[in-house]
Order: C-alpha cells, then structure tokens, then sequence
C-alpha cells in the first residue's frame, strides 16, 4: 500500500519520514487518543489467566466442539 513513497513534502534522506510512517504515528495517536491504559492492563491479565478448558473437562474436550473448516 505505502511502498516506498515518501510523505509529501518530506525528504526521508534528510530526517523526513516515508508514508508509512506518517500512517502509524497518526494511528497510534489515534489509539492513545481513545483507549485507556488501565482497560489494556485488564484486559491483558484477563487473557493471561484465563482457562478455556475450566469447566469444560479440559483444554482438549473444550476445543472439541470447535468446528474446524
């Protein structure tokens, strides 16, 4: 998509940035903008502990009644 193109009016050679750069800084402020720090923390413990198999009789038996295409 961004290639190798320069941002307009930008000179990559010179300490300008390529598009693609642009494109993530303006994401990531986007993100920063919008999204709480505390919510990631909590979401991310929230994955790390959770047990698909708790409950389930077991990792194996949970993922058996997972349809695999």
């Amino acid at each position: 998509r961004f290639g190798n193109a320069p941002q307009a009016g930008e000179d990559p050679t010179t300490g300008g940035r390529y598009s693609v750069q642009s494109y993530l800084e303006y994401q990531g402020r986007k993100l920063v903008a919008r999204f709480d720090a505390g919510t990631y923390v909590a979401l991310t413990d929230a994955l790390s502990s959770h047990d698909v198999g708790r409950g389930r009789g077991g990792i194996e038996a949970a993922l058996r009644g997972c349809p695999v295409p």
